[in-house]
C-alpha cells in the first residue's frame, strides 16, 4: 500500500489540539505596559502561511489587524539562554507526588547505573541493548510520538496497544500524560506556554520540566487535548496503574538474571533512553540546523538523530509534525520510519501521512 500524500495536517478533528483561539498561530500576547522583545514581526502572509502546517485555522487580515491593535507582536526565533525567562525555582516550589515519584525514579537509575561495571555480564548487556530497542524505537518514538501523538499512521488496535505498552516500560510516563505534554509542546513551542523549551533554560527544557506538574498546568492547563485516547478504557487503565506495571517489569528481570539485569536492563537502559529522548527537546532547539521556515527554534540534528532513531531531524519535524517519516532526505537517518515503511509493506501500518512537494514548497527557506 503506498503512502499517503495529505493534503491537510494533523489534528484538524481534534479541535482540543488546536492554537489558542484568541491569537493567530504563533503570535505571542504582549500585555500592556509590558517590556517588549522584539524578536522577528510576522507579517500577515507568513502567519497565514505559518498556519498551514500545524492544523490551525486561516486568521484573516481582519483578525491579525486586531491582533495588532490589542498589542499581539512577536515571536522569537533565536533563544539568548542567560537573558531568556525567569529561572523557575527547583526546590524551593510545591512537589506534587507524582513529582516526588518522577525523581526517585530519575535519581534512582543514575545511581545504581553507578553499579554498572561491577555487574557486567555479556548476557545482561544484551538485555539492556534489546530493550533500548524495544521501550525507545517501539515504545517512544513509534508509538507515544508518532502514531499516538501526531497519528502519522494507524495500527490495528492490538498492535497498537503493544507498541504503547513498550513505551510504558521506558519509564517516561503513561500514554495520556505523555502525549498530552507533546502536543501542547507543538501548540505553544518556544513561547512562554511551552512545557519545556530551552528558553527557560537547558537544563530545565532536558529534565526539569518533567519534575514539576504544578509549573506545568500552570502553562499549559489541564491535559484535556487527549480525549481520543482518554475513551479507550486500555489507555485509562494504563494511567491508574502505572507504577504498577514498572514495578512489575523491573521484578521480572531480576528473577531471570539477578542485580546485572536489573543493573543493564533496568538502570543504565532507562538512563540512555530518557537522556536521549529529553536531548531532542533542548539540544534540537539550540543547536543544528534549519532546513524549513518554521516560527520555532527547532533545528535538525544529525547526533541526535542517531541516538533517537530519528528523532532528531527536529527542524523536518516541526515543519511537517504529521509526517510518519522525519528523515526527509535521503542521507537523513530515520530508523523508526524504516520500521513504518515494513509494518505498511505488511499491511499493518495503513493510512501513512507524508508531506506533499507543494507543501515542502510552501515551508522552504
Amino acid at each position: 500500500m503506498a503512502s499517503k500524500k495529505v493534503q491537510s495536517p494533523l489534528f484538524r478533528s481534534l479541535p482540543l489540539c488546536q492554537h489558542h483561539p484568541r491569537r493567530p498561530p504563533f503570535v505571542k500576547h504582549i500585555k500592556t505596559g509590558e517590556p517588549l522583545h522584539v524578536g522577528r514581526t510576522l507579517s500577515v502572509r507568513h502567519v497565514a502561511s505559518s498556519s498551514l502546517h500545524h492544523g490551525s485555522r486561516m486568521p484573516s487580515v481582519k483578525q491579525v489587524a486586531s491582533a495588532t491593535d490589542d498589542q499581539i507582536a512577536t515571536v522569537h526565533t533565536s533563544v539568548d539562554l542567560e537573558k531568556g525567562n525567569p529561572m523557575r525555582p527547583f526546590l524551593g516550589r510545591e512537589w506534587l507526588p507524582n513529582d516526588v515519584c518522577r525523581l526517585v525514579l530519575f535519581v534512582g537509575v543514575h545511581l545504581v547505573s553507578l553499579l554498572s561495571p561491577f555487574y557486567f555480564t555479556w548476557p545482561a548487556l544484551w538485555v539492556g541493548f534489546a530493550l533500548y530497542i524495544v521501550t525507545g524505537l517501539f515504545g517512544i518514538t513509534l508509538s507515544y510520538h508518532r502514531n499516538l501523538t501526531h497519528r502519522s499512521f494507524n495500527l490495528p488496535k492490538w498492535l497498537e496497544y503493544t507498541f504503547a505498552y513498550c513505551g510504558v516500560l521506558a519509564h517516561q510516563g503513561n500514554p495520556m500524560d505523555w502525549v498530552s505534554t507533546h502536543r501542547f509542546h507543538h501548540q505553544f513551542t518556544d513561547t512562554n506556554k511551552d512545557p519545556h523549551s530551552p528558553t527557560e533554560g537547558f537544563w530545565f527544557s532536558h529534565v526539569k520540566w518533567a519534575l514539576d506538574k504544578t509549573y506545568l498546568s500552570a502553562k499549559c492547563g489541564e491535559p484535556d487535548n487527549v480525549g481520543d485516547l482518554r475513551k479507550q478504557p486500555f489507555y485509562r487503565f494504563i494511567e491508574k496503574t502505572y507504577y504498577l506495571h514498572l514495578l512489575a517489569f523491573t521484578l521480572l528481570l531480576y528473577a531471570a538474571g539477578g542485580i546485572p539485569f536489573l543493573v543493564w536492563g533496568v538502570a543504565v537502559r532507562v538512563m540512555l533512553v530518557i537522556h536521549i529522548t529529553f536531548l531532542v527537546n533542548s539540544v534540537c532547539h539550540i543547536w543544528g540546523e534549519r532546513a524549513w521556515n518554521t516560527s520555532d527554534l527547532s533545528k535538525n540534528n544529525w547526533w541526535v538523530a542517531l541516538l533517537s532513531f530519528g528523532e532528531g531531524w527536529h527542524n523536518n519535524h516541526h515543519a511537517f509534525e504529521y509526517s510518519a517519516r522525519q528523515g526527509l532526505e535521503w542521507w537523513q537517518i530515520d530508523m523508526t520510519w524504516g520500521v513504518i515503511r515494513m509494518l505498511e509493506a505488511l499491511g499493518l501500518a495503513t493510512d501513512v501521512k507524508l508531506p506533499t512537494e507543494q507543501q515542502k514548497k510552501q515551508m522552504a527557506l
